[in-house]
């Protein structure tokens, strides 16, 4: 078989077209900002606002103009047109939107964000839904966020938690008994740790103490299942590697216990070069079966995912197709992995590979998976056939293939500045 040619810019030309007609999805919202931003580093503003955005949901037209913000951040944010954009949003979508939208604009432009979300909705009205916590990410300790209403306790722990993690990753914390970080570490039930404090924790922790990273993720493993926690291993992954601790990644990935969680440390030592690449082909050859054997079917992609991104990590796509059409991954979710876990290439390498066509034929319709993404994907064409089904999943692995951001704003390395 040979691969399929996909010119990227003629796909980031269609996709972005289509895009303008989407409807807004909490599923699909940091895909729509990654289709703006490649839209406007590959053509300019001409792009997106050539659109009819009359014919737009406005929550998508935000998501597409704040994705456009983070590819040039010393452009000063057009604040009038994203408010407009944002009161058009329906009342109950507001927060929702403003959420993801946050996340993108604070990157560059924290003040703005911060007086957008104000305008809109208010600042208790968003610090009641936890509104603010990037521009405090972006805005930093130099400038301290000052919401300008009280905060609830749960909103100060997290504040804590984020800060705490980000003077670690700087290198301001020494080992895990400094007293910013041992407190916070303890026992998570006594000190009603939330799943969002536990991401950051766990990486600051890896970040105070390289050599014991492995140990702090396994402590906080028993507290919180392991999809809660799986950004955050890919980071105390690259932080145990970079300071010379691969060995212990590699053997926590070889260590044999519930299934999903090996995977999910498989794709975390493939991402930080933990493991070689014959080596994590090895144990993917190990752990398939067994995902098969311990998980009730139709749940093999909680486990199957990670060991499929693990694959994409090392270039391994032949494998990875393979499992992802057996297994029925779903292309909207595949697009999602690749976006949030840095899968660039394997993104690009998948768009033209010439048995992608099983793995979109394999997918179920909407509803027949637990992850199956919902309804028909925006990109898809109606009552399109197998053969535009696959040239549009090729256009839409093209795009992600060149979505220009480092990591994915608002993600964990974002929010804690862990560069690639």
């Amino acid at each position: 078989m040979t691969r399929e040619a996909v010119h990227p810019v003629d796909s980031i030309d269609h996709v972005a077209m289509l895009a303008r007609r989407a409807p807004f999805t909490p599923d699909d919202a940091v895909l729509l900002a990654a289709v703006g931003a490649t839209a406007e580093r590959a053509r300019g503003t001409a792009s997106l606002d050539a659109a009819d955005l009359g014919a737009t949901a406005p929550g998508t037209t935000l998501m597409l103009a704040a994705g456009a913000a983070t590819v040039r951040p010393r452009v000063s944010l057009e604040l009038g047109r994203l408010e407009m954009l944002a009161r058009a949003v329906p009342v109950d979508s507001r927060l929702t939107v403003l959420s993801f939208a946050e996340g993108l604009l604070a990157q560059s432009h924290p003040r703005q964000a911060w007086e957008l979300i104000c305008s809109v909705v208010g600042a208790k009205t968003a610090v009641a839904h936890a509104l603010g916590l990037d521009v405090a990410a972006h805005l930093g300790a130099a400038e301290p966020w000052q919401p300008g209403v009280e905060l609830p306790p749960v909103i100060e722990r997290q504040l804590l938690a984020d800060a705490t993690a980000r003077a670690a990753v700087a290198g301001t914390l020494h080992g895990l008994d400094d007293p910013r970080l041992s407190g916070l570490l303890a026992d998570p039930v006594e000190t009603a740790m939330t799943p969002a404090q536990a991401r950051v924790l766990v990486v600051a922790g890896a970040a105070a103490e390289p050599g014991r990273a492995v140990e702090v993720a396994v402590h906080l493993l028993r507290h919180f299942p392991v999809h809660h926690l799986d950004e955050s291993l890919r980071l105390v992954a690259r932080i145990a590697t970079r300071a010379g601790f691969a060995g212990q990644v590699a053997a926590q990935a070889h260590t044999e216990g519930f299934v999903a969680e090996q995977c999910t440390w498989a794709a975390a030592a493939a991402t930080a070069g933990a493991l070689n690449p014959d080596g994590v082909v090895q144990l993917a050859a190990t752990l398939a079966p067994r995902i098969e054997d311990e998980l009730d079917p139709g749940r093999e992609l909680v486990a199957g995912l990670p060991l499929i991104e693990a694959l994409l990590q090392i270039g391994a796509v032949d494998e990875a197709v393979g499992w992802a059409a057996h297994w029925q991954l779903p292309v909207p979710v595949l697009l999602r992995r690749c976006l949030h876990a840095g899968l660039g290439t394997g993104a690009a390498l998948l768009a033209t590979h010439p048995a992608l066509g099983a793995v979109v034929e394999s997918a179920p319709g909407p509803g027949d998976h637990e992850a199956s993404g919902g309804a028909r994907p925006w990109w898809e064409p109606q009552g399109a056939d197998p053969a535009g089904r696959l040239g549009a999943a090729r256009h839409m692995l093209a795009v992600v293939g060149q979505t220009p951001w480092p990591v994915v704003p608002a993600s964990l390395a974002d929010l804690l500045g862990f560069g690639p």
